[in-house]
């Protein structure tokens, strides 16, 4: 290639002899000096030139034979779930680095535990973190806040709480850490648990579209109407006291549950014992959710001894329960929209508790009568009414007789039986939202 480029270059001398010796005469040449102007490159070397400057600075470019797009749905995809192999390719790849395709995803979900020690909580630290670098708030899909109940303590190591983080009592550059959260337009979805909050908590959250609410929640201090509302679609209630329940559908709550779609409340036996009490505030009323079409709710049958005695709070809880359910919109207006309907039935000793004292026939009665039951519920289809008996019992498997919760609930509920959308199912085990 270079003796080529040498036939090619014509090079100008000022002492150039052209002459051949001859008989032996020979004449002593100089040697001629190198003139770098005297080159002449040919046409297609010219085309080949750098247009610009070489820098030495090491650059990257997108050099992956995919397009962006695609290789983001791969990784979306494929390693969503795979944070160490994306923090890998995040520091180890640098065209994946400098076009922020891992760096999302590391941020997708951020889990944060609060666990009391000398050194700044990992809480605090991403606080500091947040005021600092601001934008990474748009990065994060999934916020995960995890305490064992021990992370704040006085200056005489008391322990303020021993089971809820006490919202209130929370750092301030927490609480408006939190807040900038809070106010994101991206946000969707929120979920408090095993803390205890206040209800003007929620005026942070109008734009969410899912809650879930496994925490006690307390009035606001504010006597004034909250300035914005909470209005979401999907709300999913733990409550073990009744207070959760009352505080959040009180008319000064900041929740409106007009947009509710679907709503799922596990309630305890015994906040449902206090649910049962007429004219409480504590009262739930499902006539606002005019728009619901997924309900869940739970019951608790568990009677005291093997011969399926009922308690007296029993008959109260089915009472409520029946209450509820017929709350759902005034006669005859249908109810257009509800398309499920879960009940929870605990029993929690060895056999299902069949006793004829539960009044199943009241829970029929409100989807009647058999000539309405269309117009009114035109949504329910087969097997929408789904009960669900739980037996709580260690030996309530073992125990279990197959065809006698049918043989005993369905002639008792003619209306859901004869329309076939009653659906009876069985399952063994613990529920963890119910207390002992």
């Amino acid at each position: 290639m270079f003796k080529k480029l040498i036939q090619r270059l014509k090079l100008r001398g000022e002492d150039e002899d052209t002459s051949c010796p001859g008989n032996g005469d020979v004449k002593e040449r100089k040697q001629p000096r190198f003139d770098s102007s005297g080159l002449i490159v040919h046409e297609h070397l010219v085309k080949t030139k750098p247009a610009r400057r070489f820098n030495s600075r090491r650059t990257y470019e997108w050099q992956l034979p995919l397009p962006y797009d695609i290789l983001i749905i791969i990784l979306d995809t494929c390693l969503v779930y795979d944070a160490h192999t994306i923090r890998v390719l995040s520091t180890t790849c640098a065209s994946l680095s400098l076009v922020q395709l891992c760096r999302p995803l590391v941020f997708r979900t951020v889990t944060i535990n609060t666990k009391s020690r000398k050194a700044p909580t990992s809480l605090e630290q991403f606080a500091v973190h947040l005021a600092r670098y601001p934008h990474i708030t748009d990065l994060v899909r999934e916020l995960k806040i995890i305490d064992d109940g021990q992370m704040f303590k006085d200056s005489d190591s008391r322990q303020i709480t021993s089971k809820r983080v006490v919202w209130s009592l929370m750092p301030m550059p927490i609480q408006r850490a939190m807040h900038i959260v809070f106010a994101l337009p991206t946000l969707r979805e929120v979920a408090f648990a095993r803390m205890r909050i206040f209800t003007d908590i929620l005026e942070h959250l109008s734009q969410i579209s899912e809650l879930e609410v496994q925490a006690e929640v307390m009035p606001s201090a504010h006597v004034d109407r909250p300035g914005s509302v909470c209005a979401p679609e999907c709300l999913r209630l733990d409550d073990l006291t009744g207070k959760a329940l009352a505080n959040l559908f009180n008319e000064n709550s900041p929740l409106k549950v007009a947009r509710l779609k679907k709503m799922e409340a596990y309630m305890s036996g015994i906040s449902v014992l206090h649910l049962s009490i007429p004219f409480s505030p504590l009262r739930l009323d499902l006539g606002p959710l005019i728009l619901l079409q997924d309900l869940l709710l739970t019951c608790d049958l568990h009677s005291t001894d093997f011969g399926y005695t009922i308690a007296p709070n029993v008959s109260k809880q089915f009472v409520w329960l029946v209450n509820t359910l017929s709350s759902l919109g005034p006669r005859p207006r249908p109810i257009s929209d509800l398309s499920c309907i879960t009940l929870l039935v605990r029993h929690k000793l060895e056999r299902f508790n069949l006793s004829p004292k539960v009044p199943w026939e009241n829970l029929d009665a409100v989807f009647g009568p058999v000539e309405e039951f269309r117009e009114r519920w035109p949504r329910l289809g087969p097997g929408s009414v789904v009960m669900r008996h739980v037996a709580e019992g260690t030996d309530a498997e073992r125990c279990y007789v197959p065809g006698e919760i049918e043989r005993m609930i369905e002639p008792l509920m003619p209306i859901l039986s004869g329309f076939g959308v009653l659906k009876l199912q069985t399952a063994f085990g613990k529920l963890d939202f119910w207390g002992s």
